[in-house]
């Protein structure tokens, strides 16, 4: 395959919004490889597109051509973020709002409080000799 420029920069282009949109997701050391790429890769658009304008001599250009690549950031990275927190709501309310197994079967809550009695009586057993 060739080097082609067009394609090389969509696909870094396309990167770099995708760690955008996968940073609130991540955790620990995958979420500061996202931000790194995607922050990174952010002020590095904006220093291109700063780039195109003064080599034209347009700065309306490059002001024009920053704003954009800087809203398209923000508007993929805050978009994920309430998506995420909606999503995170959502489980911890049907997580919370869930009975536990033991409440819901009586056979299996007889049994848990047999195997605690039987536990509480053999440690005060040991404790007490």
């Amino acid at each position: 395959m060739s080097f082609n420029p067009e394609v090389w920069a969509s696909v870094a282009n396309a990167a770099i919004f995708i760690s955008l949109i996968i940073f609130p997701w991540a955790v620990e050391k995958r979420k500061k490889i996202t931000g790194i790429i995607g922050f990174g890769g952010l002020f590095a658009l904006l220093a291109f597109d700063f780039a195109v304008g003064y080599k034209s001599d347009d700065f309306g250009l490059a002001a024009d051509l920053m704003m954009l690549t800087a809203v398209k950031g923000i508007f993929f990275l805050f978009t994920s973020m309430l998506v995420e927190r909606v999503v995170r709501i959502y489980v911890t309310t049907l997580h919370n709002n869930k009975k536990p197994e033991s409440a819901q079967d009586k056979a299996a809550k007889e049994k848990f409080e047999r195997e605690m009695k039987a536990m509480k009586d053999r440690n005060e057993k040991f404790l007490n000799s």
